[in-house]
């Protein structure tokens, strides 16, 4: 009843870890990941610098009454999902190529 997909998760060049990701049944909440992470670039002092934030669980949003669509809602999401999927599967084989390449240089090492 449901499709799971199970991945290495890069964390960083020494470490990695299994993982399973839930692709569908989709839940309005819980399409973020409790471990999504934002990178801002800001300039400090003329040198670049990163700051990486977490991001929470995100309460779902009501779609206002008012907002017009050129299409019908299932159209729109029958045409989104493939998109989404794509997206999430793309992202755990990134994650393993990530993860097999750290393996590989630190092997090497």
């Amino acid at each position: 009843d449901k499709v799971e997909a199970v991945y290495a998760r890069f964390v960083n060049l020494i470490s990695n870890e299994p993982a399973i990701r839930t692709l569908l049944p989709l839940s309005p909440t819980g399409i973020e990941d409790a471990e999504d992470e934002t990178f801002k670039l800001t300039s400090e002092d003329g040198k670049l610098k990163s700051v990486k934030e977490t991001q929470g669980k995100v309460k779902a949003k009501d779609i206002e009454p008012d907002v017009i669509f050129d299409q019908a809602p299932a159209t729109i999401l029958s045409s989104m999902l493939p998109l989404y999927l794509n997206s999430q599967v793309l992202a755990m084989l990134f994650d393993g190529q990530a993860s097999e390449l750290a393996a590989r240089m630190t092997a090497m090492k």
